[in-house]
């Protein structure tokens, strides 16, 4: 039979006439078990009973059928015995306890003890109700009411001296009329707490019992001790289970589940108030729990007067974020932070930069640190956001049937005042308005508040934190995918990353094109176009559904972002502010400088839409900007060219840019650069955008980017033309700007065009002698000076000139003038260079012009003539009074301050400051690559100059890359026959020759036996004597009879330049002769002199040479021609003009500058073998010559046979395949050159004669 009876089950006891019945359970201990009994006397009576039975746990036992309780084992006899004494005390204890006063109605009735079944009944009365066990409790209130009671009675143990030791479920009696009433009927676990020792015998309920009753630790059973046990009941009614080991820690947490029943409708503020009570009743430390039944009361009562249902409180009202959320970590931290030290703190930023997202992403993270966390968006008014019990519900507050609106409102914001303290966080979103006539009293609520908005609140000293796009391109990227789901190859990701930067990454307008790139099946590439092109406005027209504050809508992606942003509240001024604004760069323009442009009236417009987030200000700088998405919205502003036809006006007027010194003049170039790529886009067509469009690209022609001035200079001019007609003066200026705009890049034949239809038009339209005709006329001459046609050139510029000399046209004056200066020094006629140049000096002077930029432009040129005449002393002042002047007015990336620096650097180079050069030219290619690029005249220019710098420095590599730099981008440019295409090509030759030179001399010096001449012959320095035009051959045809005449050019003097230095191989392609050529074999000491410490070539044909050349060459011809040696095409009584070109097969010295008879013919055969130096000779030849040109190879024969075998100990004697030059089948050098020439010409007929040096009248011999 079961050790516990069974229900029905009766049994008689000893002392009284009658039987029990068990009718059910309703406990078990450790020593006992509690029966609900009937009694029925002996007259049939019956009476509720309850009955507790010894029958402990720790024995084992068994029941006969009899019901009598029997030991398994003798051995537990004593233990039993004990236990049945210790059971039989408490029976005495509870009467005891019963008469104390306080004690009385909380403790069970005992009527009497029996003996029966072998053990012992106490006899108590039965009340209607239950053990606590079975009570499962309706809600939270009822609970913590329930626990008040039970720590009462224990209090009231307490003061009476007891404690109770085994408080549980099953020794709880409760009464289900109140929660505030009930008894313990269990008392044989209570002892005198002064009773209490080590030999004490204590008992208890292992999962009820406290730490130190578990492990005896008798010194800190206590008060404490009950109190754990009450505590561990309250949290197995909230939890449903036991507390674990890591939840009895001082500083556990505690995660209740806020959705079970018993916590429906609970104020938050309970859930750190019932964790304070776990942390001080269930700790496993006695010391750190309350200390009395007192202390846990008043907890109690605090908790038990927010938990009563009827209590109003603020719940929480957040909506959930959205699932799909990359970044902002930082910023959601910085919030906390701030949070932490102020109660307010504004969120502000541009709309749908995701501010919204972010406070409610912050409010999931950190909603547990806060009672209740509210998210309220913010429609029109404060009190109606208030009234909204939606947005802001209070629990058990209502409005009243008959109070009004306004009432229930003022009635609200008072409780929400009494209720709100720092641990609620209240979310207003989108307060974009600081005129709220009750802002003020949401402020003073007393709570966190975050609030989200576009208006700059800190003006008013209230904390903000400014949101800007997300830092990171790769987490905007992110939300670029989520939205659009198909792969994306490389070249697809960067135009993806393109369209994000066209935003500025601004997330809603991201997310908006990705959703409708795939409503309507766009590509990346075919987006960006459409961005490019037309903006976010014709990005697609298919609808997208988005989520916006709460509310779904299908809508065009730019629709949804005009709904963003409204502009339909803003006033005329504003409208006229944005308008404007729209023409500015993301990067801002002075916000005084943008006031002057408009004529505002003050800045109260610009500081209200800055306030209200609708333009951004940088107040260190004071710069204002809009962002790319509002700027999108403001470029479809209704009659957005009239808006902004009065700034556009004002820009015109304005000096130029480097007289305002609220800004730098390339910043300021590029806003107005970026005005102009606007208007274009924008399809602006009035005669004030053309005007806009003429002028500002004028003003920053020097600043780069030539790509938008072209584009200007054309919708200028194409405006006009519709306007105007083609034959008109605005027409005509418009095409001039074109023309010089084209000229500045190099694409020359563009600008003759332009130039020819100009001529055309002005000589329907003016007098050949009129201002506005030599204007033309002008353009055309500097046209042809910048082609290198300088005859053509200097007569247009002379008819100019003496056309501004008889009328005082000034301008046209000057301008002729410093056009003469430049291109007579290009000429290298630099006394007349000189002449024009002072006169134009002299011009400005006499105007009181001393500082302008026209000064420093002549000073600059005037350096270019003495740096070439190598008057370097010269040079360097002047250009440094051009420095001077253009440092003071300009900014250092300017072209000007380009064009001095490539000037001072190449004087510094001529002087042999290699390194100031350097550092000078470096800066000035630098400029020329930041303003124009890689395709541009100056910046092949400034190529060609480093590499003439490497090329003397002897860093041969660089020097070639350098030119070869040079020649692609003139070439591009100019074409393969234009003089400085040439002269690139030149450079690029000579840097191969040399290499050629240099591997030959290597292989000439194993040949040399003396060893003062292997010296000498390994620190030769190798100069390139280029080929040179040294003046014209007139022949004459009069009635058969050949007459030749010679014209030297005016820079030759004795076939030596000037200025001492040969450099005209670039001007051979500017003249449209037919070309006379002689050909020489190589340089010798008279074509190179030392200036200023460098060896420096003056020309072919030096000395004997040349004398010889310009003393019998004429009559050589004449004598050729009237015996029909030399044939040439021309008819009876008619001429024809030849340039005399003199060409150098080998333009290196091959003979080291020593005895013909030494090395040269040795050196030459070296060169010769190697293909390249071939090469090089018959390309120069082959660009040189024309179809009726006349070739003349007057290479002499050489000494080959003398160096190799007659030498006397300079070469070691070894045969010709010792020098490796067994290929050679002729020694002659005339023949090796001969042979060449006709293999590159084999259609030409090449007239060879001796070397001039031989030659004499009448014995000169003509082949």
């Amino acid at each position: 039979m079961n050790r516990y009876l069974e229900n029905d089950y009766t049994f008689k006891v000893n002392e009284k006439n009658g039987s029990f019945e068990i009718k059910e359970t309703i406990g078990r201990g450790a020593s006992c078990v509690v029966y609900r009994a009937d009694f029925i006397d002996e007259n049939g009576n019956i009476t509720e009973h309850i009955l507790k039975e010894y029958n402990p746990k720790s024995i084992e036992l068994f029941r006969e059928e009899t019901g009598e309780l029997v030991l398994e084992s003798e051995d537990d006899s004593e233990d039993f015995v004990l236990g049945l004494e210790h059971f039989v005390s408490g029976y005495q204890k509870q009467l005891d306890i019963r008469r104390i006063s306080e004690l009385k109605n909380a403790t069970t009735n005992i009527q009497d003890i029996y003996c029966a079944n072998g053990t012992k009944y106490i006899d108590m009365t039965c009340f209607n109700g239950l053990t606590y066990s079975k009570v499962k409790e309706k809600s939270l209130y009822d609970l913590l009411r329930r626990i008040k009671a039970l720590t009462c009675v224990i209090a009231n143990y307490h003061n009476a001296g007891f404690l109770h030791l085994d408080i549980k479920p099953e020794n709880i009696y409760t009464i289900p009329e109140t929660t505030e009433f009930l008894m313990l009927f269990d008392f044989d676990s209570v002892v005198e707490k002064s009773n209490i020792g080590s030999n004490s015998v204590l008992s208890y309920t292992m999962s009820w019992a406290a730490p130190e009753q578990i492990t005896k630790n008798y010194s800190k059973i206590c008060e404490a001790t009950d109190l754990f046990a009450v505590g561990e009941i309250l949290f197995y009614q909230i939890m449903g289970r036991h507390s674990s080991t890591r939840e009895r820690r001082s500083f556990a947490d505690y995660q209740f589940d806020c959705d079970s029943a018993i916590f429906e409708n609970t104020n938050p503020r309970v859930y750190p108030l019932l964790k304070e009570i776990f942390h001080k009743t269930i700790c496993t430390v006695a010391d750190k729990r309350f200390q009395s039944a007192d202390d846990l009361i008043k907890a109690l009562d605090r908790v038990i007067a927010l938990a009563d249902p009827k209590a109003p409180f603020i719940r929480s009202s957040l909506p959930e974020p959205q699932s799909f959320f990359v970044g902002r970590k930082n910023e959601i931290e910085e919030i906390h932070t701030r949070l932490d030290n102020n109660r307010i703190l504004f969120v502000s930023g541009v709309g749908g930069i995701g501010k919204s997202e972010l406070v409610k992403q912050y409010a999931k993270k950190y909603k547990n640190e806060y009672d209740a966390v509210i998210f309220a968006p913010y429609v029109s008014d404060m009190n109606i956001l208030i009234a909204d019990d939606t947005a802001v519900p209070v629990y058990n507050f209502f409005k009243y049937p008959a109070e009004q609106p306004e009432e229930y409102v003022q009635r609200k914001w008072r409780k929400l005042k009494e209720l709100c303290d720092e641990d609620t966080l209240i979310i207003v979103d989108n307060l974009d308005r600081d005129d709220d006539p009750d802002i003020n009293k949401l402020l003073e609520l007393g709570c966190k508040l975050l609030i989200t908005t576009r208006v700059d609140f800190s003006d008013y000293s209230y904390e903000q934190l400014n949101i800007k796009t997300l830092a990171d391109r790769e987490e905007v990227n992110a939300i670029f995918n989520e939205y659009y789901k198909k792969p994306l190859d490389e070249k697809a990701k960067s135009f993806v990353r393109e369209i994000i930067d066209i935003v500025d990454g601004h997330t809603m307008t991201v997310e908006l094109l990705a959703k409708q790139m795939t409503a309507g099946r766009i590509t990346p590439e075919k987006m960006l176009s459409k961005l490019k092109e037309g903006g976010i406005g014709d990005s697609g027209k298919e609808k997208v559904l988005t989520s916006k504050d709460g509310v779904r809508s299908a809508l065009r992606a730019y629709e949804h972002i005009r709904a963003l942003f409204d502009v339909s509240d803003l006033n005329e001024n504003e409208l006229y502010v944005l308008a404007n604004l729209s023409l500015i760069p993301h990067t801002g323009v002075p916000t005084e400088l943008f006031h002057d442009w408009c004529e505002l009236d003050g800045y109260d417009d610009i500081n209200e839409l800055v306030h209200t987030g609708w333009v951004r200000c940088d107040k260190e700088k004071d710069f204002i900007s809009l962002h790319p998405v509002i700027k999108e919205i403001a470029k479809r502003l209704p009659n957005l060219e009239m808006l902004c036809k009065k700034s556009m006006l004002n820009i015109c007027e304005m000096p130029s840019l480097r007289y305002y010194e609220l800004i730098d003049q390339n910043k300021l170039a590029g806003i107005l650069r970026y005005s102009l790529y606007q208007i274009i886009k924008l399809n602006f067509c009035t005669n004030s955008s053309a005007l806009y469009l003429h002028k500002v690209a004028k003003k920053i022609r020097g600043y780069g980017d030539l790509d938008i001035i072209e584009l200007s200079c054309k919708r200028s001019l194409e405006i006009r033309i519709k306007h105007f007609g083609e034959k008109s003066l605005k027409v005509i200026e418009s095409y001039l700007l074109l023309s010089q705009f084209y000229r500045d890049k190099g694409k020359l034949q563009e600008s003759q065009n332009i130039c020819k239809k100009l001529l055309d038009i002005g000589k329907e339209l003016y007098e050949p002698n009129c201002r506005k005709y030599m204007k033309l006329v002008l353009e055309q001459a500097i046209l042809n000076k910048f082609q290198g046609n300088f005859l053509e050139a200097e007569e247009l510029f002379l008819q100019v000139n003496h056309f501004s000399e008889k009328t005082e046209e000034r301008s046209l004056a000057l301008s002729c003038l410093l056009n003469l200066g430049d291109m007579y020094s290009a000429m290298g006629k630099y006394k007349l260079a000189e002449k024009y140049l002072q006169k134009y000096l002299d011009s400005l002077a006499e105007q009181e012009e001393k500082n302008c930029l026209k000064v420093s432009t002549a000073h600059r040129v005037m350096s270019v003539c003495y740096r070439d005449m190598n008057e370097l002393e010269k040079a360097l002042n002047h250009i440094t009074i051009a420095f001077d002047i253009a440092k003071t007015n300009l900014t250092e990336n300017h072209r000007t301050m380009a064009k001095i620096y490539s000037v001072l650097g190449s004087i510094y180079l001529k002087n042999g400051d290699f390194k100031k050069a350097q550092n000078i030219l470096e800066k000035s290619l630098k400029i020329r690559l930041e303003i124009y690029g890689e395709e541009h005249r100056d910046t092949a220019f400034a190529y060609f100059r480093l590499g003439e710098l490497y090329e003397k420095t002897k860093q041969y590599n660089d020097a070639l890359e350098c030119y070869e730099y040079s020649e692609t981008i003139r070439n591009n440019l100019f074409g393969v026959k234009h003089y400085q295409t040439v002269l690139s090509q030149n450079k690029i030759e000579d840097i191969y020759m040399l290499k050629v030179m240099l591997s030959a001399r290597q292989q000439l010096l194993k040949k040399v036996s003396s060893e003062d001449h292997t010296k000498y012959i390994s620190d030769f320095q190798f100069v390139s004597c280029p080929d040179q035009i040294t003046g014209e051959i007139k022949v004459i045809n009069k009635n058969g009879t050949f007459f030749v005449e010679y014209k030297k050019s005016e820079n030759i003097k004795t076939f030596v330049a000037e200025n001492n230095f040969c450099r005209q191989d670039d001007k051979i392609c500017t003249t449209e002769n037919d070309r006379c050529v002689l050909i020489l074999e190589s340089p010798h000491k008279a074509e190179y002199e030392t200036i200023a410490g460098e060896k420096q070539a003056l020309g072919p044909a030096q000395g004997s040479t040349g004398r010889n050349i310009e003393s019998y060459f004429v009559d050589l011809l004449m004598t050729a021609l009237n015996n029909k040696i030399i044939a040439v095409d021309i008819k009876d009584n008619e001429s024809k003009t030849f340039d005399l070109v003199l060409m150098n097969a080998i333009q290196f010295q091959c003979s080291l500058e020593k005895k013909t008879t030494l090395y040269r013919d040795a050196m030459f055969h070296l060169c010769w073998q190697r293909g390249k130096t071939v090469d090089n000779f018959t390309t120069r030849l082959t660009n040189t010559v024309t179809d009726n040109s006349i070739i003349i190879n007057c290479c002499t024969k050489g000494n080959f046979a003398k160096q190799l075998f007659k030498s006397k100990g300079v070469l070691k004697t070894k045969n010709i395949e010792g020098l490796q030059l067994g290929v050679l089948e002729n020694y002659e050098l005339c023949e090796l050159v001969a042979t060449a020439i006709k293999k590159a010409l084999p259609h030409k007929t090449i007239f060879n004669c001796e070397h001039p040096y031989r030659w004499f009248v009448p014995e000169i011999k003509i082949e």
